[in-house]
């Protein structure tokens, strides 16, 4: 009786690593995204101040940050649930042992 909760915690950690990894996934395309822009207009910087499109450039680079953010916000999200799922299911094992 008291092993009754691992399946649920085994199946916890499998749906979440899954989600993780998509997560991760998304996370290291935003960083792509950004090295790819960056180095963009490192080389097209004449370019750039020729047509004077520095604030164009600047918003699409903010645009791409908050997207990084989020994505890394979400993954963070994702990886806190393995934590407390763990610790709430040892806690459940060890009271149902320990009655």
């Amino acid at each position: 009786m008291a092993l009754s909760p691992i399946p649920f915690i085994i199946l916890v950690i499998v749906k979440v690593r899954v989600l993780v990894r998509k997560r991760y996934v998304r996370v290291q395309d935003a960083l792509s995204n950004i090295s790819s822009k960056v180095q963009e207009n490192v080389t097209g910087i004449r370019v750039i101040k020729a047509f004077a499109q520095e604030d164009k450039e600047a918003e699409v680079f903010d645009r791409l940050s908050v997207k990084k953010v989020e994505t890394e916000i979400a993954l963070a999200k994702a990886s806190a649930v393995i934590g407390p799922s763990v610790q709430l299911t040892f806690g459940i094992v060890f009271s149902i042992s320990w009655s």
